[in-house]
This record gives C-alpha cells, structure tokens and sequence, in this order.
C-alpha cells in the first residue's frame, strides 16, 4: 500500500496489491486497485483480467465478465500477430473466470459458448503453461456442477492434450467430475472408480510447488466419498465427512489461478441438509458459504429455498430479490429461476390482499 502511494501507475505494484487482496476478509479494500488497473495497462491481456481476482470475491459479475472480456479480447489480438496456430494460455485464463462469472447470473447460453470454445482448443502458447490446463480442465467441469447437471458431470470427456503428463492434478479435476456426477445419479461404483483415479493423479503429482493442489484432492475426493456414502445410506457418516471437508477447504481457500472453489464443499453440505430435511442447518451452511463467495447462485438459492422451508419469510424474500436482479439477464431456462419466479409473484400477490385486508378493516 505505501508502495502504491509512491506509484500510483506502477502496474507491478498493482498487480501484487490485488493478489493481496484476494481474500474474502480483505477483497473489500482492494475495490480501488481493481478498479484503477485497467486504466495502468490498456492493453496488457494479464493486467486487464487482474481486476476480477477482486470482483469475483465480491460477487461483482457484471465487472468480471467486462475486465476477462477485454483481457481475452487482447489475447487474441496478441495471438493473431504471434502464434495463429494456438491459443494463448491468458485468453483460456480469462475465459475461466468469465464462465464462472455467466454462471452466477445464469447466463447459460454465453457460458456454453465458452464450453464450446474450449473444447476446440488443442495447442496453447505457451505449450504446456499451467493456467492454461487449469482453464481446460475446469470450464466444462464448472458448467456442469453449477447446473446440477450431474449426468453431464458424469459423462465429461478428458481432452486428448499434452498438458495432463505436466499436470496430472488438473486432470483429476475431471475425474472430480465423474466422482461427484456419478454419486448424484446413482452409478457409485463408476464414483468409486473415478475416485480412485483421483488418487492415482494425485500420486502422480511430485513437484512441491503443486503441493497446494494434492491438498485440495484429497478434500475433494473426501467429499466426493461422502456423496458415495449417502447413496449408500450412510446418512449420518455422509454429513461427517462432508463437514469435515468442508472446514478443510475453507481453511485451504482458493488458489489464484482459480476464480473459486467447484461448488464450494459449505455448499455441498447445505445441499445434503436440504436432501435430509434439515433446513436450518442448511441454512446456516449456506450462509456461511456466502461470506466467503458473496453471491453464489447456488449460495443465494440455497439460503433462499432453505430459509423458506424455515418460514423465515424476511431471508426468504431477501435473497430471492437479490437472485432475481442478479439473473436479470438470464438466456437459460433452470428450474431455480421458475422457483424464484413462482415465490416472489405468489408473496407479491399474498402482499397485495394483505394490503387491501387492512385498508377495509
């Protein structure tokens, strides 16, 4: 911070100030460096999508989805003069955070665009350069989980690209995919068995700067065990091990190079609660998964749909508005949004002959 005073258009300065910042207790006082970075290097891919580090801890969307943009947008134009035959690494990087930003507003049909792109992409510049990887292994894995569409998540297909012998770790993030997809539609041995592939890539990984990512593995593949237990009926050993994976993962956070967690494991457990009838519980799970990714979609409607179950009708209605403003530009048709829909118009409606009950009375 002092460093920043003394050099204000230092994009250096800047750069490490926002990595800083990204985290939930401090994202809040890195809003003028992101905003300010942009304006430093205007034509710097990198420097352009850094502000999101701190609009994604805020549940800034709109923002995200406008600095990756840009950002990908100067990726390519680097690329058309550079390297024609691959895509650059920083574009895959933008394009990561920029899905998981349409995802929380619902904007399927744009973030299923980025899915398609890519699925297309075969060579990067650089070659085998890790942002890269992650970005491949995590955009079609997100689109997936953020959409409960857990048979998609099951049936994921594993690029045939040189970075997995480079980062095994990245591929298992797809296996994460198979594990938790085919616990949720019922196939638990094809869990089991993408479980235990998990296991052999987190083997796989020896280089200690990668040491960040076996951790995470061995919370995912915790979690992805209780989902297997719970199909089991193993209810009670099921909120165990989600619980303990999740303080795991909170306690871990999330790495840079990510834009948040695959549906955070807090957010997992509100969601088993929720299946056990449990609404309070999976209310304050919820809840407590918002102060670390301030809105969620998955984190606002799961709060909303437990407190409603609740009676809390104050919580209710709060965070049912704020998912409708936040959705306001949905093009995808989830079952979530017909929920919220029907929720607010049946209250408007309940509101409105309360209204006129009192004026007679």
């Amino acid at each position: 911070e002092k460093l920043w005073k003394q050099n204000a258009n230092h994009p250096g300065v800047v750069h490490y100030l926002i990595h800083c910042y990204d985290y939930p207790a401090l994202a809040q006082r890195g809003l003028a460096a992101a905003q300010s970075y942009d304006s430093i290097a205007p034509r710097v891919p990198h420097a352009l999508h850094m502000p999101s580090h701190i609009f994604t801890r805020l549940g800034m969307w709109d923002e995200s989805i406008a600095a990756n943009q840009s950002s990908a947008d100067a990726s390519r134009a680097y690329a058309a003069m550079r390297h024609r035959d691959a895509t650059e690494a920083e574009e895959l990087h933008a394009l990561d955070y920029m899905a998981y930003s349409y995802l929380q507003e619902a904007q399927d049909t744009k973030a299923k665009e980025i899915v398609d792109f890519a699925a297309t992409v075969r060579k990067t510049n650089p070659e085998l350069e890790f942002s890269g990887a992650y970005a491949l292994a995590a955009i079609p894995t997100r689109y997936a989980f953020e959409r409960n569409d857990w048979a998609a998540a099951a049936a994921l297909t594993i690029p045939n690209l040189p970075h997995w012998s480079s980062f095994p770790f990245m591929e298992a993030l797809i296996e994460y995919g198979h594990a938790l997809g085919r616990a949720h539609i019922g196939d638990l041995d094809g869990a089991r068995k993408a479980i235990a592939r998990m296991r052999q890539l987190r083997d796989a990984t020896k280089d200690p700067k990668f040491d960040y990512f076996k951790k995470h593995l061995e919370v995912q593949m915790r979690a992805a065990s209780a989902w297997v237990a719970y199909g089991e009926g193993k209810k009670d050993e099921a909120v165990e091990m989600l619980r303990r994976s999740a303080d795991a993962e909170d306690v871990l956070g999330k790495h840079p190079v990510s834009p948040g967690a695959f549906v955070p494991i807090r957010e997992q457990l509100g969601s088993l609660f929720l299946e056990l009838g449990r609404p309070k519980d999976a209310q304050r799970e919820f809840e407590a998964a918002l102060k670390i990714y301030p809105g969620r979609f998955r984190g606002l409607y799961g709060a909303a749909l437990a407190a409603e179950q609740t009676g809390d009708k104050e919580n209710a209605g709060r965070y049912y508005a704020k998912l409708a403003a936040q959705t306001a530009k949905s093009n995808g048709s989830r079952d979530e949004l017909n929920h919220v829909r029907d929720y607010r118009a049946a209250h408007a409606e309940a509101a409105q002959v309360d209204g006129v009950a009192s004026v007679r009375k």
